[in-house]
């Protein structure tokens, strides 16, 4: 009888943490822009976990873990973890732990907690530092994933091109323009964006 494919991948990835000595590795869907869409290179979690739904984050650990994720996904998360030592965590309900409070209560002093950086935003990062460090639980950023997800989709290759005027609405430099004279009725310096959508679409 044939493996479970999620069952093997979550031994592989098992057996890197315990090289790296991990005790616990967080998994996500995120792009390092946090956009709402990732490309397929970036959906670890749906790899590690079998899991597909749209929102939800995953923490393996080295016998368990679990997939956080919202009550659009309950019966469809339930259905797909199903024999992956995976439990269903409903995130947002009051009796369920984020996963930084789950982490501080579930691991022992001195663990080290493993996450891709690119896949999270800086909240969850401080959010994690709040938790951890004060139960002694450090917090490595490092990709394990990659080099044993063996066909993981490249990044995107396409080129960036510009819309034309007609659905644009407004060409670059008109945005441009209207941007900086904003910032400096503003006395801004400068504006941060990190979103694809907002910096490819200026």
């Amino acid at each position: 009888m044939k493996q479970n494919p999620i069952c093997e991948r979550l031994a592989l990835l098992r057996n890197a943490m315990k090289q790296r000595g991990y005790s616990a590795y967080i998994v996500t869907n995120n792009d390092p822009h946090n956009s709402e869409y990732s490309a397929a290179h970036w959906l670890a979690r749906s790899w590690i976990s079998g899991f597909t739904g749209s929102a939800g984050d995953a923490v393996v650990t080295a016998q368990g873990g679990g997939v956080w994720t919202d009550g659009r996904y309950y019966i469809q998360a339930e259905e797909q973890l199903s024999g992956t030592s995976l439990s269903l965590f409903k995130a947002k309900e009051a009796e369920t732990p984020s996963i930084a409070k789950w982490l501080a209560q579930t691991l022992p002093t001195q663990s080290v907690v493993g996450v891709d950086g690119r896949s999270i935003s800086y909240a969850f990062y401080q959010q994690l530092e709040q938790e951890l460090t004060p139960k002694g639980i450090r917090i490595e950023l490092a990709d394990i994933l990659t080099p044993i997800w063996q066909e993981r989709p490249l990044r995107p290759q396409a080129p960036i091109f510009s819309h034309d005027i007609a659905y644009a609405g407004e060409s670059v430099d008109d945005k441009l323009t209207r941007l900086r004279d904003y910032l400096h009725d503003e006395e801004a310096q400068a504006l941060l964006v990190s979103t694809l959508t907002m910096s490819c679409g200026a």
